[in-house]
């Protein structure tokens, strides 16, 4: 059956700048493919020796470099797991998330080399850094932006409906008022907020949001707002689709893996689209976007909304 996966790139203009340590030290995250790593039954982390290593050349790379621990970055997946049903109804395959692992290195070693060392063999998938996602925006201290230190007196919403306020373009817009004309959506439609949580009480979100509870800032309920406040009710902004549902899933202070796990999640629990307005360090780019393979297999996701990524390389061999 032949399926295709949009990719629409948002940027946003209205983001803040959070000075945080985005790279989980010492550790790297390495995705084998079958049967080249395993861990003692029952177990989801163990010292090297403890470790049954298929590859040669690979045991000799961590022990060289007096790796420490190794961590099963899915410690819950189990093989059953690789196999789902769309929801066409068939049968499909998804990633098999029990190869990929944690690996913890010494103090003082080069966390890049060991990157590269490893990402070379041809049994591994891919290696990176292991790190934690940072907000991918900044608000700008322009006099007509409407920022949330001085409200009310910028552009607002030029994106939906653009009449050429404080000197803007006529019409550069997404012709929000053509599109509420045919339909203005359906509380059907599950949206994903991949984010730092949504307050879920907000007067133009409450009864819309589930999934994680709480938030840690502002910017997952802007976002969730941005895509789905409550409209037509004289209160706060219009939402592009004015009846979806949002599925909130907290990534505050989550790695790699638990980035991955978020996105698995936003799906299996319903979601038709999600948005990842955030970014990561340099070189993390591989894990998120494997489930994003399982997603994409078992037909359950429209669109993938992705702020400014840095990718590394290709992933059709997931």
């Amino acid at each position: 059956m032949r399926k295709s996966l949009a990719t629409i790139l948002v940027m946003f203009f209205f983001s803040v700048g959070i000075a945080q340590t985005h790279v989980v030290e010492r550790e790297i995250i390495v995705m084998f493919r079958p049967n080249v790593m395993e861990l003692p039954t029952g177990v989801a982390e163990a010292r090297l020796p403890e470790v049954s290593i298929t590859v040669p050349a690979v045991k000799n790379a961590l022990e060289r470099r007096n790796v420490e621990v190794i961590v099963k970055a899915f410690p819950n997946f189990k093989l059953a797991d690789t196999l789902g049903v769309a929801r066409t109804g068939e049968i499909v395959r998804l990633a098999n998330l029990s190869n990929i692992f944690k690996i913890r290195l010494p103090r003082k070693l080069d966390v890049s080399e060991a990157v590269k060392e490893l990402a070379a063999f041809p049994e591994v998938i891919y290696a990176e850094p292991n790190g934690l996602a940072i907000p991918a925006v900044t608000y700008p201290n322009d006099p007509h932006f409407d920022n949330p230190g001085t409200p009310g007196q910028g552009g607002y919403q030029w994106n939906l409906l653009n009449t050429g306020q404080n000197g803007g373009a006529n019409d550069a817009d997404i012709d929000a008022p053509e599109a509420w004309d045919i339909t203005k959506g359906s509380s059907s439609t599950r949206i994903g907020i991949i984010d730092w949580g949504v307050w879920s009480s907000h007067e133009d979100l409450s009864g819309k949001v589930s999934g994680d509870a709480g938030n840690s800032g502002s910017h997952g309920t802007h976002v969730a707002g941005i895509a789905a406040a409550k409209t037509n009710n004289s209160k706060g902004i219009a939402g592009v689709d004015w009846n979806a549902q949002i599925e909130a899933q907290r990534i505050d202070g989550e790695d790699l893996a638990g980035i991955a796990s978020a996105i698995s999640d936003a799906v299996s629990n319903g979601s038709d689209i999600i948005n990842n307005s955030w970014i990561l360090c340099d070189d993390c780019s591989a894990s998120p976007p494997t489930p994003l393979f399982s997603i994409y297999g078992a037909n359950c996701i429209r669109e993938c909304v992705q702020a400014e990524c840095h990718r590394s390389s290709s992933y059709g061999e997931l």
